[in-house]
């Protein structure tokens, strides 16, 4: 399977674009200290059969004429976007993040390319973006991570993202099960 990939935004060398404007590459080494890619978080399969489920809830929803739909709080109508939300392994990246216990304050879905995504944050909030396609700089099963509103120079395809806030009076606690879909292994108990 080919893979674009992408360097860690400390390692790219600054450069200019023709008329001498900082590059995408000078953007991401600027705004590496608020947010991060994080590789192979989920396998793709597991994503892929989000993507269906995210446009399943859609068509249930019904769709705009040009076919782009925001899905808001997809959590609490979702089974499966439930268990993304409440992941193990972006829980501990959230609960990294905010140096403590976590809850959900939001969840949002995107069904179509964001080309330069925007994240607005409170000062007690991380966000954690999966997204559910493949495009050129983020790869299904890739995470992106941000600490503080930011507008990130990376395209996101049909991205899925939870924002945590910091919430010790009623946490969120961590799955068992690090499957995001009933397995052979799970049903076999």
């Amino acid at each position: 399977m080919l893979q674009t990939a992408i360097k860690r935004p400390d390692a790219l060398e600054p450069t200019q674009d023709a008329v001498g404007a900082p590059s995408t590459m000078r953007m991401l080494r600027a705004v590496s200290d608020t947010w991060r890619v994080e590789r192979g978080v989920f396998a793709a399969d597991e994503l892929g059969w989000l993507a269906e489920e995210a446009e399943r809830q859609a068509d249930l929803r019904g769709r705009s004429d040009a076919g782009n739909l925001d899905l808001a709080d997809l959590h609490r109508r979702s089974e499966p976007f439930r268990r993304l939300a409440e992941h193990p392994r972006l829980l501990s990246r959230a609960v990294e993040a905010l140096h403590g216990p976590v809850a959900i304050a939001r969840m949002h879905v995107r069904l179509a390319l964001e080309a330069v995504p925007r994240v607005e944050l409170a000062a007690d909030e991380v966000a954690i973006l999966v997204p559910l396609g493949c495009r050129q700089h983020v790869a299904r099963g890739d995470v992106v991570v941000a600490r503080a509103s930011v507008t990130l120079p990376l395209a996101l395809d049909r991205p899925a993202g939870i924002v945590f806030r910091a919430d010790p009076a009623s946490p969120l606690v961590a799955q068992g099960d690090d499957c995001l879909w009933p397995s052979p292994w799970v049903v076999a108990g």
